[in-house]
């Protein structure tokens, strides 16, 4: 969130930052939202790519946010922000793989080393939940996975753990069965011991 901010400011302040407040007008803005959608964002150094309707509201919204303080504090006499509409964004429908498919996948990555990660995020923890993962979020007894963190990465820090935004985002999913009776708790591969085996010798070290 904090990165998104960050680059949502400087995509406004390198295209705004030389108009006076008191003389930014509704014009600019509808061309600064006409300009992301073109070419908001650069490939490299050469190439440009615009941005997606819904990056071009956050960044509407951060300036909108921007400018009301600025009315708040008396520097401005209107937010002309508010004036722009927004971006209509599309909803599309979300595709999921069938059963054979999600078969087909576990087959091909069932001798990759990270094949209990690839069965996890299939399983829909994302790539964050599954790095945050500690052995005592799984339960083999009775079949479950709770998650509570997520690994991230803050610019200018490195890779943190945090809790989920919500509630919600703490949860403990039922670890069922995959296609063609694949645990979602999988054994390690041949020859490398069971998971729980692993999980001991970790302990010890």
């Amino acid at each position: 969130t904090q990165r998104n901010y960050s680059d949502s400011l400087r995509l406004i302040s390198d295209r705004l930052g030389h108009i006076p407040l008191q003389n930014l007008t509704k014009a600019h803005v509808d061309a600064l939202v006409t300009e992301l959608l073109a070419s908001g964002r650069r490939i490299g150094n050469v190439q440009r790519k615009g941005l997606s309707p819904r990056s071009v509201n956050i960044v509407l919204t951060l300036l909108s946010a921007v400018l009301e303080d600025a009315v708040r504090q008396g520097t401005l006499s209107r937010n002309v922000a508010k004036l722009v509409e927004r971006v209509s964004q599309r909803k599309t429908e979300m595709k999921t793989w069938t059963e054979a498919q999600a078969a087909a996948f576990l087959d091909a990555v069932a001798d990759d080393r990270l094949n209990a990660a690839w069965q996890l995020s299939l399983y829909g923890l994302r790539r964050g939940e599954v790095l945050a993962l500690r052995w005592e979020d799984i339960d083999l007894q009775a079949k479950t996975i709770t998650i509570r963190m997520a690994r991230v990465e803050v610019t200018g820090v490195g890779v943190v753990e945090v809790e989920p935004k919500t509630e919600r985002g703490k949860q403990t999913l039922p670890a069922g069965r995959w296609p063609a009776g694949r645990s979602a708790l999988p054994e390690d591969p041949p020859g490398q011991g069971t998971i729980r085996e692993r999980r001991g010798v970790q302990q010890r070290l």
